[in-house]
């Protein structure tokens, strides 16, 4: 039986929080979270070590989306040593083709590159080593000539 729990707030600005993370027991209760928060501009300290402290004690975690750069921390990089690379923001919605770097991982074997839809691309700007690439993502290079007369 599998059990899933979802917390949702109605704030669409980058400052939603949710009072489940003002509990530094929060997590005693999961075997997995799925972070789908868009919270970059929530950057109090304790509450942002609340959240981390679960998955440091060993809680996994699925990040999606914003969730890649949110709590930002001011000179501090404690959610991006967690996701694994500092992301900012995204780009605009364009195809991204994906190119498997680690084609003997159990996961990628059995796949093969290919371009999405209209997706976007995040600017990552540094890989932690607590990540390990998987595959690599890039937009598709069209070419255009002009022609002057």
């Amino acid at each position: 039986m599998v059990e899933v729990s979802q917390i949702h707030s109605t704030d669409t600005s980058t400052k939603a929080r949710f009072d489940l993370y003002d509990n530094p027991d929060w997590a005693k209760n999961y075997d997995v979270v799925l972070h789908d928060e868009c919270s970059s501009d929530v950057i109090e300290p304790k509450y942002v070590e609340n959240i981390l402290n679960a998955h440091k004690n060993g809680l996994p975690a699925v990040n999606l989306h914003c969730a890649m750069h949110s709590y930002r921390l001011k000179d501090r990089d404690d959610w991006f040593q967690f996701v694994g690379i500092q992301s900012a923001a995204h780009g605009p919605q364009e195809p991204i083709d994906i190119t498997f770097i680690d084609k003997e991982h159990p996961v990628t074997k059995p796949l093969e590159n290919w371009t999405t839809i209209k997706e976007e691309l995040y600017n990552n700007l540094k890989l932690f080593p607590t990540a390990k690439p998987w595959l690599a993502a890039g937009r598709t290079m069209a070419t255009r000539s002009t022609t002057t007369s």
